[in-house]
């Protein structure tokens, strides 16, 4: 966070401004992109490379528990199983958004800052609340794939929830935890 001069409000108390920089995990989530409009080609890039991991996921899950008709089965639950994910990423939003709105002076050093501003790793409390709000999108695109996305795949109920594993662990939105101060 960069610090401006101090400016005079019209009370005539000393304020200090500061430069806004979006924390990484809140420009990235879909939640935000209506804001974004001008940056279309990487919002298109995203969304496209999301599709692929998923779909690449999926297709090496099936293909490594010896699924038969790979390619049918993924291609039947790409797109449940890719908005889905999007879901549970806007929850983890949310989570990581609430920060923003608590006004505590503890709350603000210990998490708000690091998360917003700086790097989650610089307090433990940060790194925490990153991890949990990381953990409930996780939890939630397993959910989500082993109760409904996958149904569609005609799957046994061991191979759904294996298949949800895998896309939980490798698809958890791990830019919670991305240094904000990197970008500056």
């Amino acid at each position: 966070m960069l610090k401006c001069e101090s400016a005079k409000n019209k009370t005539g108390k000393s304020v200090k401004m500061y430069n806004l920089i979006f924390p990484v995990w809140l420009i990235l989530s879909p939640l935000m992109w209506p804001f974004f409009a001008p940056f279309a080609p990487w919002i298109l890039a995203i969304v496209l490379g999301n599709l692929l991991l998923d779909w690449a996921v999926v297709a090496v899950s099936l293909r490594c528990q010896g699924v038969s008709e790979v390619k049918r089965r993924s291609l039947a639950v790409l797109l449940p199983v890719w908005l889905g994910g999007y879901l549970a990423d806007i929850i983890g939003t949310l989570g990581m958004a609430a920060v923003l709105f608590i006004d505590n002076d503890w709350f603000y050093h210990n998490i708000h800052a690091p998360l917003a501003y700086l790097s989650p790793f610089e307090s433990p409390w940060a790194v925490l609340w990153g991890v949990s709000c990381l953990l409930i999108s996780a939890v939630c695109i397993y959910l989500f794939n082993s109760r409904f996305c996958l149904r569609k795949a005609d799957l046994t109920a061991d191979e759904r929830k294996r298949t949800a594993l895998a896309l939980a662990v490798i698809t958890a939105p791990y830019t919670f935890l991305m240094p904000t101060n990197w970008l500056y």
